[in-house]
């Protein structure tokens, strides 16, 4: 079934015929095209900017371990990423949707590239939430 997925994600069905897409609802509609951000009124503009590299990370990230990306974080949990930009451990823990076992897999990763990516928007961190 993840097989047939992921071939779906990849460009679709491919030739397995029909003309709906196998009743799904959607047909003419790829999934595999990257869905728009939703804007998000309480980020600012630079913080939208940080939001749009870190789903940039979670999408590279999920691609290596052939998982879709919400399983690596949801939007709301970069959102709330993006508000906080946590500078420590410490303070990432605090975020709402990071549990232990994603602090301990992820959190170096996000760290990393929170490291990168604030001091090219003149972002500061630990600014809370």
């Amino acid at each position: 079934a993840y097989a047939a997925y992921t071939a779906y994600m990849a460009g679709g069905w491919g030739g397995c015929g029909g003309s709906g897409g196998g009743g799904s609802g959607r047909a003419g509609q790829s999934l595999a095209k990257p869905r728009p951000r939703r804007d998000v009124p309480d980020l600012s503009e630079t913080e939208l900017q940080l939001f749009d590299a870190l789903r940039r990370w979670r999408k590279a990230l999920a691609e290596e371990r052939s998982v879709p990306p919400f399983v690596i974080f949801g939007d709301a949990t970069l959102h709330e990423v993006c508000r906080q930009r946590p500078g420590g451990m410490d303070t990432l823990a605090t975020v709402r949707g990071i549990g232990v076992k994603k602090l301990a897999d992820l959190g170096p990763g996000l760290l990393a590239a929170l490291d990168d990516e604030c001091p090219k928007l003149g972002l500061t961190r630990d600014v809370g939430g």
